[in-house]
């Protein structure tokens, strides 16, 4: 399993990855140098911030919206699950939705975010031969961004995490746990995420 971290798009790489002559995006070259640990793995995974989108205008911060030419590249270079990120809702739910859509034309899992209330009830598993592992993903928030239905965001919730776990367990063998939590800046925990984390590994 090889998991690395945020994969944002500011509007420096958004430009840089735009052909003129074409009219198009491509990200290729931006993960060249690590696709090959991402084609290795069993099962890679990245946070994805903000949303994807196959109209423009994109932007990055502080409402991230990207080329699905991302995904294209995501799925090429071997990723297999994005957790979602505290810049889900930055296209309200119309965002949610073509994210969604573009993932899944890309065969790209989506954790922690669902554009559907059925598919928030279910839990990512991915397997290999006999062995099942069950991915969960948890968020702090949206940035005071509204969440229309709870469904749509898995935000950090002991007892909804903990209900979760018991409910992953009766189908994997084992259980991995995602959180996007933390302090911008900060490179060490604070004390609210490592009561998260022992309550999290404790269930």
């Amino acid at each position: 399993i090889v998991s690395v971290g945020d994969i944002f798009l500011h509007d420096t790489n958004i430009t840089a990855a735009y052909d003129a002559k074409t009219k198009t995006y491509d990200f290729d070259s931006v993960f060249a140098e690590v696709a090959e640990y991402f084609s290795q793995a069993d099962l890679a995974t990245a946070w994805l911030g903000g949303v994807l989108d196959t109209t423009g205008p994109y932007t990055g911060y502080p409402l991230f919206r990207s080329p699905s030419a991302l995904a294209q590249t995501l799925r090429s270079v071997g990723l297999d699950v994005v957790f979602r990120t505290n810049h889900t809702m930055d296209a309200g739910t119309i965002g949610l939705g073509k994210t969604t859509q573009i993932l899944e034309q890309n065969s790209i899992a989506q954790v922690a975010a669902a554009d559907t209330e059925d598919k928030s009830q279910k839990i990512f598993i991915y397997q290999k031969d006999d062995l099942r592992v069950a991915y969960l993903g948890y968020i702090y928030g949206m940035n005071g961004l509204p969440i229309p239905k709870p469904w749509m965001v898995n935000l950090i919730d002991h007892d909804k995490i903990k209900n979760d776990i018991v409910l992953a367990k009766q189908q994997a063998d084992f259980v991995i746990v995602a959180l996007h939590f933390g302090n911008e800046y900060e490179r060490t925990a604070n004390a609210w995420q490592k009561e998260t984390a022992q309550k999290i590994a404790d269930a």
